[in-house]
């Protein structure tokens, strides 16, 4: 059987190479996260050669601050004072590809605690 040539052909394909790690999450004062202390949440990406957003997602808390570093370290930080009744709720932080239609996430649950008060 022969099939006929309908339409243009073309011989180069191109194929685009996303060079992403993360997103992982950090607490600037580690885990668990004592209670009336102001924690930093930290969203952390690498990235070469294609552009990102990372989203918090975290309650109603919002992201205060959003750093790149020798454009490949992507950091969103969310900054808050936790109390007890962050206990146990999830945060995440989903990187998305700016012009590739490309998502990933990742969550945590926060433990909060009493913090410790020294006589």
């Amino acid at each position: 059987m022969k099939f006929g040539v309908i339409g243009e052909q073309f011989s180069d394909v191109r194929t685009t190479i996303l060079d992403i790690t993360g997103p992982i999450i950090q607490a600037s004062s580690g885990l668990p996260i004592a209670a009336g202390i102001q924690t930093d949440l930290n969203c952390i990406a690498f990235a070469s050669n294609v552009d990102i957003k990372l989203v918090w997602n975290c309650m109603n808390l919002q992201a205060s601050k959003s750093v790149i570093t020798n454009f490949t370290e992507h950091t969103l930080t969310l900054t808050f004072m936790p109390s007890s009744v962050h206990n146990g709720i999830h945060c995440s932080c989903t990187l998305q590809g700016v012009i590739h239609k490309y998502s990933r996430s990742t969550s945590i649950q926060l433990d909060i605690i009493s913090a410790y008060l020294s006589p």
